[in-house]
């Protein structure tokens, strides 16, 4: 299901489904497969995904060492922007939700910007609005391909952070489970 979730997100990206057509789409692939019938109307199927959102957005919360880790780099003087492939209301409203809206500087989503991640795009402009250096930023993300190789490619340094539960591939070195050792990073490189 992932890789057909990916493919959506792309078609999404590129422009050929809008955002609603896109969880349309997921819950299209999705019923078959969990033996429910695909309903006949666009209002149902919204109707539905309006119910998974819900609960979805119920369960959104910050991992505990975010607002701890943030902290941090404010009080260091350390911009933080966030960059996404995810529509940019909702992730806009996930981090006021969990809480983390006073300790970020910027979101940058694919929406926003035109570009998506891995595009090297996608991480320039938000280096160049913020007044960094891409050299000299560092970007933490969740997914090998999309996030760090994009980041790198672009010019940024960056670290894979892996959480406890998630799958990756063992060849690819990573920073484990929490964001205490980018503060130590940031930490080293704010004192030089």
């Amino acid at each position: 299901m992932e890789g057909q979730d990916s493919g959506r997100h792309d078609r999404f990206l590129g422009g050929e489904f809008s955002f609603h057509e896109q969880r349309r789409e997921r819950l299209r692939q999705f019923l078959p497969l969990a033996g429910d019938s695909i309903p006949p109307s666009d209002t149902t199927l919204d109707a539905l995904f309006a119910v998974y959102l819900e609960n979805y957005e119920q369960a959104w919360a910050a991992f505990p060492d975010a607002v701890p880790a943030l902290q941090r780099l404010r009080s260091i003087g350390i911009p933080v922007g966030v960059i996404t492939n995810g529509n940019h209301q909702q992730q806009v409203s996930k981090i006021r939700r969990i809480g983390l809206e006073r300790l970020i500087d910027r979101v940058f989503s694919s929406e926003l910007t035109g570009f998506a991640k891995p595009d090297a795009r996608a991480f320039l402009l938000p280096c160049r609005s913020m007044g960094v250096q891409p050299a000299a930023t560092l970007y933490v993300g969740d997914n090998y391909l999309t996030d760090i190789a994009g980041a790198r490619n672009a010019g940024l340094r960056a670290i894979h952070l892996r959480r406890e539960g998630c799958e990756y591939p063992e060849s690819i070195g990573s920073l484990e489970g929490s964001l205490e050792g980018v503060i130590k990073l940031t930490s080293i490189e704010a004192a030089n």
